[in-house]
């Protein structure tokens, strides 16, 4: 019995030892296993980034980062079946993913391309299931956007439903692309809300939309990168007749002071009684004897 007793004691540690901790967040769980990968730590990083596609909190880009990361891991400590599973779930994820991490690497090329091809493959020959209709987005009308306010867009998404949907947008040339969770709305739609940036002149916004499915995996868009669609944003320009927006250029507030100081100083000449001499104040104007 005692021994039985030490055996379970000995399982719960070791269970607890091996557990993920989900103390950081998984950006900095993913900036820990790329920091831990660069440095050639390659089974420290597999470990690492394990726990970000454990967590529900991760997002799909975090996911497929983590997975190029381990599967090359995988292929540096020599486990290629195990590299393929991680490509393969990268694939599913992305079918047109490109790999940003493999430094050029003609072996990590090879393995990625060869479970490309094979997936391609497998699909080709998989019927269609004649119940799935295709996806299909479709913009919305666009109300007018102001810069310093919040803008709203609509999707539209006709056929099998996704099961989340992100959009994409940049205010400017320059500007690199937000992301944004999109909420089902009622029936088909999806709507986002963005707070367009401050500035005091007009600029485009840019922007595209991702659906995905329950793993993850991109099922439909709505543009790309390369293919935005473009919304004018009204700039919010300085009110007229000031100067470079500073208080003190308004020729409105110099009148004011300028008629308060008159008025002032008729005030203080009429309030000093001793000094004046004689003279009369007829309604709408004031004589002084000479």
């Amino acid at each position: 019995m005692r021994l039985l007793l030490l055996g379970a004691i000995s399982a719960l540690v070791l269970g607890f030892c091996h557990a993920p901790v989900y103390g950081q967040s998984p950006d900095q769980q993913v900036e820990k296993g790329l920091s831990e990968f660069q440095d050639l730590e390659f089974a420290q990083a597999i470990s690492t980034l394990e726990v970000v596609l454990q967590t529900s909190q991760s997002t799909p880009s975090q996911r497929i980062l983590a997975l190029e990361l381990i599967a090359i891991s995988h292929l540096s400590l020599g486990r290629s079946k195990k590299a393929e599973a991680a490509f393969e779930r990268l694939l599913t994820l992305r079918p047109d993913y490109q790999l940003r991490n493999h430094d050029g690497s003609p072996k990590v090329s090879a393995v990625f391309e060869a479970v490309r091809r094979r997936r391609s493959k497998v699909s080709s020959q998989e019927p269609e299931p004649e119940d799935v209709k295709p996806l299909v987005l479709g913009w919305q009308d666009f109300a007018e956007a102001k810069a310093g306010k919040r803008f709203e867009i609509l999707v539209e998404a006709t056929g099998t439903a996704p099961t989340s949907m992100r959009l994409f947008w940049r205010a400017g040339v320059d500007a690199e692309f937000r992301e944004e969770a999109m909420r089902r709305q009622k029936g088909r739609q999806w709507r986002a809300r963005i707070r367009l940036p401050k500035s005091p002149n007009d600029y485009q916004l840019a922007f595209f939309v991702e659906a995905e499915g329950p793993a993850g995996e991109v099922v439909a868009r709505l543009g790309n990168a390369a293919s935005v669609t473009r919304h004018p944003v009204s700039g919010r320009k300085m009110p007229t007749g000031t100067q470079g927006g500073a208080w003190y250029g308004s020729w409105k507030l110099w009148a004011g002071i300028g008629a308060a100081t008159l008025l002032g100083g008729s005030v203080a000449v009429l309030s000093s009684g001793s000094d004046l001499r004689e003279g009369n104040l007829s309604p709408g104007r004031i004589t002084l004897s000479p």
